[in-house]
């Protein structure tokens, strides 16, 4: 089994990964650390998580930072790594921190990260979630989140509302990696072996939103197909398919109504 502080070495790595993509500056050091080098810092910081902080500035707005925190929890990780970490933020004037715990937050720890918002925004990922870079998957597409003034710009380039475009949840993997919060637009990029690459774009929206585009579509097919199918394509919420069911029906009953 991979020891404890390997671990911890590799989330850190992927922590300064992330703070890189999201557009943050970091010392040198920090990204080419070799792993003796981090055990023996982290001896000399009496083997204490919480002592290795990650803190970075953004490259448009140096006021703007962030700080990386690790618990030392190693069961559930209750209010007081919480507490300790907020009382950090206020001392260095920062308004947005990455919690990293071994394990699941109680109920509690949960409560408090909410009623620290929105002074305080603490992103929670556990250390498993951070040992892969998921961004460097083979399978996983480019990703590229837009600016306020990009977003616009697709807007009125192709026309539509923003109600309009694909989804992405905001707790979906990729949109936790980079720190999207709902209204916001990423660009995916794929590779196509006819055009070279296949750009689409997503809406980032909470998962509740994206139920009720749901339902409001199944209601817009109702209309059209009848309650029946509607509710079906409410269940099963995969509308190529559905769509492509319904057209296959249709055309069956157009050959049976002519052989009548």
């Amino acid at each position: 089994m991979e020891s404890s502080i390997r671990r911890l070495f590799r989330a850190r790595r992927t922590c300064c990964e992330i703070l890189e993509d999201r557009g943050y500056l970091l010392p040198p050091q920090e990204k080419t650390e070799a792993f003796n080098e981090f055990v023996q810092r982290f001896n000399d910081n009496e083997q204490s998580r919480s002592r290795m902080l990650l803190i970075a500035s953004h490259k448009v707005d140096p006021e703007a930072k962030v700080i990386v925190y690790f618990a030392d929890e190693i069961k559930k990780t209750g209010v007081k790594p919480i507490r300790e970490l907020t009382e950090r933020m206020e001392e260095r004037n920062i308004h947005r921190a990455i919690l990293v715990t071994q394990n699941v937050l109680t109920a509690f720890a949960k409560d408090a990260i909410a009623e620290a918002a929105p002074r305080h925004i603490i992103e929670h990922f556990m250390e498993s979630e951070l040992l892969v870079n998921i961004t460097k998957h083979e399978l996983v597409p480019k990703h590229v989140p837009l600016s306020p003034e990009d977003k616009q710009q697709l807007l009125q380039r192709y026309r539509v509302k923003e109600v309009q475009l694909p989804r992405i949840q905001v707790a979906d993997p990729i949109s936790r990696y980079f720190g999207l919060s709902r209204g916001q637009v990423v660009k995916i990029i794929r590779p196509s072996e006819t055009a070279g690459r296949y750009v689409t774009y997503r809406l980032v929206q909470r998962s509740r939103d994206c139920c009720s585009t749901r339902r409001r579509l199944a209601r817009q097919w109702a209309l059209v197909v009848g309650p029946t199918f509607g509710e079906e394509v409410l269940q099963q919420c995969n509308y190529s398919t559905m769509f492509s069911r319904w057209v296959k029906n249709q055309a069956v009953a157009g050959r049976r109504g002519s052989l009548r």
